[in-house]
């Protein structure tokens, strides 16, 4: 393989062998390689573990709006005048919920 890098780069590397850091040019580009696929292995595994928290929170929001919905039914039949109550709350629990998705925190 053959590759073309940037003139400061290809210094870079030269030096990095007259220093006796590395004993080859190739050596140089391999460590660097290597180094740079350790780095990005954490960033694609954060990436998928961020994914899978945004998809339980996504299923933790749905299962509390259909458990305020069905304390909602369940209130307005058992007490029709903690209705209004209820649906204060289940009203205050979407908005700041969609307010927090809007502003990223969850």
């Amino acid at each position: 393989m053959a590759i073309r890098i940037p003139e400061h780069l290809e210094r870079f590397v030269h030096d990095q062998v007259q220093a006796g850091r590395y004993s080859t040019e190739d050596e140089v580009i391999s460590d660097a390689l290597e180094q740079l696929r350790k780095h990005a292995q954490p960033i694609a595994n954060s990436q998928r573990s961020l994914g899978a928290m945004q998809d339980a929170a996504d299923q933790g929001l749905r299962i509390t709006i259909a458990i305020l919905g069905h304390m909602g039914s369940f209130v307005s039949r058992a007490n029709p005048d903690l209705c209004p109550t209820v649906l204060r709350l289940f009203d205050s629990v979407v908005t700041n919920t969609a307010n927090c998705y809007s502003r990223h925190i969850i």
